[in-house]
């Protein structure tokens, strides 16, 4: 009974977390946004297992306060628990370009593209692809079916 009322409350504060982050959205206001961190922190306390406050966490964390390597590592737990949660796939590929981490980026993207339901996001993240593989070509850096050379 005490893991199911933990499960509950940790959903409740997910949900409380949301309503935090529409507001920012809404508002721009950064201590909504903070107050949202706090709750999906508190909610992962209480369930481990929560994927939607660990892709919510790390959306956060990317978008609005550019911690990047918070904002992976959330990402990446999330699709740990639930590999199929797009967003995450999404909002992690987006993070590791923003970190300047192409190859990465590029696997999370062409993922996402692959797999995702259609809609817009997935036409975006197929252009995304088309312009970071222009800038690893730019830069230089061998692709990965050019195998060792480079």
């Amino acid at each position: 009974m005490r893991a199911l009322l933990s499960r509950l409350w940790s959903r409740w504060l997910t949900l409380r977390a949301a309503g935090h982050r529409h507001f920012g959205n809404l508002y721009g206001d950064r201590e909504s946004y903070e107050n949202a961190i706090a709750d999906l922190t508190y909610a992962i306390r209480h369930d481990p297992a929560n994927a939607e406050a660990y892709a919510m966490r790390g959306t956060l964390y990317w978008r609005e306060f550019n911690q990047l390597e918070r904002a992976i590592r959330d990402l990446s737990e999330a699709l740990e628990l639930s590999p199929r949660r797009w967003d995450a796939l999404l909002s992690r590929g987006l993070a590791h370009q923003a970190a300047g981490e192409i190859e990465p980026a590029l696997a999370d993207l062409r993922r996402y593209a692959a797999g995702a339901p259609a809609g817009v996001s997935r036409d975006a993240a197929e252009r995304l692809c088309l312009e970071l593989e222009g800038l690893r070509a730019e830069q230089g850096a061998p692709s990965p079916a050019a195998g060792e050379e480079g």
